[in-house]
């Protein structure tokens, strides 16, 4: 089943880099805190969190081979959840108009209580799909009750080995939907539900 995405997730860093470890660090820390300002104005719309400062160095090699001076790198990280989207356009305005951030991806995702719903409504519709199945089965060979016997999520049965006269062990498998996807674009998302059910025919 698809459906509209409900939140959208930034995922965003400030770097900087030079040859003066506490310039460095002090033009990291400054632009962080401006964006700490700007994500907590919009306290009721946007949940957010970021790591902390992240320092280190290389020493880059020119193309005469020769060992240069020391380079310094400063990074923040920044994760930002919402559901309006129209402050996503402006808070992704205001990003990518700073120097010093870069804006990794956004993730498109539903609500936890959503998410729950859908599923159990595909799961429902799942086991009446495999139940549906398992009927035409049993006509085909000629059976007439079909009874189920297990029911779990995809997998969690595993192999059956039907053995005996009778032989009228029958399983049928339902799914729905695929994984979720990502893209910059809101897109609709699909939502899974398996499940795996046996069922004795006679």
């Amino acid at each position: 089943m698809r459906t509209a995405p409900e939140l959208a997730t930034v995922y965003f860093f400030v770097n900087f880099e030079g040859g003066e470890r506490d310039s460095v660090r002090s033009a990291a820390l400054n632009l962080a805190a401006e964006l700490t300002d700007e994500l907590n104005g919009h306290a009721d719309g946007v949940d957010w969190h970021s790591e902390s400062l992240s320092i280190w160095s290389d020493r880059p090699w020119n193309n005469e081979g020769k060992r240069l001076d020391p380079v310094y790198h400063a990074q923040v990280n920044f994760v930002a959840k919402t559901a309006n989207f129209d402050l996503l356009g402006k808070l992704l305005d205001s990003l990518t108009e700073r120097e010093g951030v870069t804006v990794n991806s956004v993730s498109w995702s539903l609500t936890d209580e959503t998410r729950l719903r859908i599923e159990r409504e595909q799961a429902v519709a799942a086991v009446a799909e495999a139940t549906a199945r398992a009927q035409a089965y049993a006509a085909a060979l000629g059976l007439a009750n079909v009874v189920p016997v297990h029911l779990a999520d995809t997998g969690l049965l595993g192999d059956v080995s039907v053995k005996g006269a009778s032989a009228d062990m029958l399983m049928a498998r339902s799914f729905a939907g695929g994984s979720p996807e990502v893209a910059l674009t809101p897109d609709e998302i699909k939502v899974s539900a398996g499940v795996e059910m046996r069922f004795e025919a006679n």
